[in-house]
This record gives structure tokens, sequence and C-alpha cells, in this order.
């Protein structure tokens, strides 16, 4: 999935959700249109967040405060020992 800024005849953009299948692109969903800068970029983020959570799709926080490697790493080795 990727965002697409399409400008329309109008001049307009229009932010738009598509996805690939079988190379043909698939139009998920318009989160909106505009001429202003700023509302296409806040469109965009929108978009972003969208895509984040669309279909049950998670984003993995990889930052060092989430502790999810040593996570990953101690359940490994737990299974490994038990195996």
């Amino acid at each position: 999935m990727f965002i697409r800024k399409k400008k329309n005849k109008s001049g307009v953009i229009s932010i738009q959700i598509i996805t690939k299948l079988k190379r043909e692109s698939i139009l998920i969903k318009t989160i909106g249109s505009s001429n202003d800068e700023i509302e296409v970029q806040q469109l965009v983020k929108r978009a972003k967040k969208f895509i984040d959570t669309y279909a049950g799709q998670q984003t993995l926080d990889f930052s060092p405060s989430t502790n999810l490697i040593k996570t990953a790493f101690e359940n490994i080795l737990f299974v490994q020992l038990f195996k």
C-alpha cells in the first residue's frame, strides 16, 4: 500500500491510498483533496495513519524504550530450552 498525490484537472491535489494487485493499481480510499500545501501535508499524515491501522496491520516500535528486541530474543531462548 502506498500514498498517491494525484493532481486533478482543476489543479487540486487528491490524496489517495493505493494498493497493487497483479500489476493493477486499486484505489482503497481517497482521504481528501486540496490546493493548499499545508492541508495536503495534513491529508498525507491522515493517510499514513490510515495505512498503519488498515486491515489489522500493525507498526512495530523498535525504539530502545520498548525492549521489543530483548523480549524477542528471550522468547527464542526460552523456546529452545524447552524443546
